[in-house]
């Protein structure tokens, strides 16, 4: 990722968190703000979180290909009517955005996400209460690396694990990764093997 952000949302929007590139203590420091910030309860709401997030993406002012990950376990209290989803659908074009949604479990009202979703170059997910979070939206990654035959590199910055300490991180390396593709079968998307790195 380049950066990634987060909006919280149950009835209204509870909390946000902008955009920051995603640095390995960065990470951590997020998986702490999200566990802290992320509670269950309240009624549900779509339009005011998506166009929250739209606006997150138009502040960052950039070219690259933007992402919304929309996660719900509800149903809206007001109507997400075709005006919200038009508004949605050109918010999305305007600003290079693909939409993956993910709605969880039996209560999760699946025919807006799915539209949602289709209408914007991306795809709706139904997942069953019982169902691995982790492992469905993953495949996201599959549905670039078919896509877009990416051929060149990527600078990617981290912290070495191997300098880190109890009290400093690693030392900050930088990356170029290329992905793997499996070309053998010529009639077909390319499949992706894995990623390979070099510092």
């Amino acid at each position: 990722f380049r950066s990634v952000g987060f909006v919280l949302f149950n009835h209204n929007i509870k909390n946000t968190r902008l955009p920051v590139f995603m640095t390995d203590r960065l990470k951590e420091e997020t998986k702490k703000w999200l566990d802290s910030n992320v509670v269950s309860g309240g009624y549900t709401t779509f339009l005011a979180p998506l166009l929250k997030a739209f606006e997150m993406i138009e502040n960052e002012e950039t070219s690259c290909t933007n992402i919304i990950l929309f996660l719900t376990d509800g149903q809206p209290i007001t109507p997400f009517t075709s005006e919200d989803h038009e508004n949605i659908h050109c918010k999305a074009k305007m600003s290079n955005t693909i939409m993956f949604t993910y709605a969880l479990g039996s209560g999760a009202d699946s025919t807006i996400t799915n539209r949602l979703a289709c209408e914007n170059d991306g795809i709706g997910y139904v997942l069953a209460d019982s169902d691995d979070l982790s492992d469905v939206m993953s495949s996201y990654y599959t549905y670039f690396a078919t896509a877009v035959s990416f051929y060149g590199y990527r600078w990617v910055l981290y912290n070495d694990k191997a300098t880190e300490t109890e009290t400093t991180p690693g030392v900050e390396l930088l990356s170029a990764c290329a992905p793997l593709f499996d070309q053998s079968k010529t009639n077909e998307l390319p499949f992706v093997f894995g990623v390979v790195c070099m510092d």
